[in-house]
């Protein structure tokens, strides 16, 4: 698909793509690779991976027109303007197999590649970085105005090659602040209103505690509770620094060790059977899911 000349994916397109990345699709899925060499098995990944990454940019390209189209149609039916467009997500997310959260996340970090970031899209459609690191890229300037976004993107490009995640997020949020230095601060400023704490199952009747904080208050606290570890460790306790570190944020935030067990109120539901006559049903942990009836 050939961008327009406004950049927006809107010029001449192939109108047998669907169908042939729909076919190239089927061909992969019953794809055989007994016989091949371990030479060649790399070679496959690599050009796997390229094909990702090219269909990841494609996809995003895709994204913008099917949305600049719904919007234009809308219009010409007399659609108010606050509404047009709302719909988008939710057709993409159906396309997609995602939600309308992420469709419509997607959605904007394609409109950011498509529209002001020019060589980071480059980059994904030549398969320099990953769709993950070009949306990342697009997050970490989605604050900034078009033309400081573009001189960003412009200055970022030489150093997408090789790089990890890590070390591009760093770079795009470090142009970010020299370009506009004092939005940067502002928006630090707001977002400290945003932190917070979660959680979310994890395999194996684990779970994910997260919390959202500035900056220096989530480095202090990964520094304390290592410093801990570290002390406990050169004490002679068996435990990982990684255990110890999570045994000791749970002593420190119920006040009660992991060993003498917590003395907090949790919601657990389940059958009679499961309780009194060993049934093997999973009860439900409130806030997390089934829970195995033995634990």
């Amino acid at each position: 698909m050939d961008a327009g000349p406004e950049g927006t994916g809107t010029g001449p397109g192939e109108p047998g793509l669907a169908e042939a990345v729909r076919s190239l699709t089927r061909a992969l899925a019953g794809a055989r690779v007994s016989g091949i060499d371990d030479a060649g098995l790399l070679d496959l990944v690599e050009g796997l991976e390229l094909l990702v990454r090219a269909a990841g940019a494609a996809s995003a390209r895709a994204q913008v027109t099917f949305g600049a189209s719904q919007v234009a149609a809308q219009a010409r039916e007399g659609v108010p303007a606050s509404r047009r467009g709302r719909a988008v997500a939710d057709d993409l997310a159906t396309a997609r197999r995602t939600s309308p959260y992420w469709a419509g996340r997607e959605l904007t970090a394609a409109r950011a590649l498509v529209t002001e970031m020019p060589a980071t899209f480059a980059a994904l459609a030549a398969g320099t970085i990953s769709p993950a690191q070009a949306r990342l890229v697009t997050e970490a300037t989605t604050c900034l105005d078009p033309g400081d976004r573009a001189q960003v993107d412009s200055r970022l490009a030489g150093s997408l090659e090789g790089a990890s995640t890590k070390q591009i997020v760093a770079a795009a949020r470090a142009l970010a602040y020299e370009v506009d230095p004092a939005g940067f601060v502002g928006r630090a400023r707001a977002a400290a209103a945003e932190r917070g704490v979660s959680v979310r199952p994890a395999p194996d009747v684990m779970g994910l505690l997260s919390a959202r904080l500035p900056a220096p208050q989530a480095i202090a606290t990964h520094q304390v509770l290592r410093a801990h570890a570290e002390g406990a460790r050169a004490a002679g306790d068996p435990r990982t620094l990684n255990q110890l570190m999570a045994d000791e944020l749970v002593a420190r935030v119920t006040g009660g060790s992991v060993v003498d067990g917590i003395d907090v109120e949790v919601g657990l539901v389940l059958t009679d059977a499961t309780l009194l006559a060993g049934d093997p049903a999973a009860a439900d942990l409130t806030g997390y899911g089934p829970l195995p009836a033995d634990l």
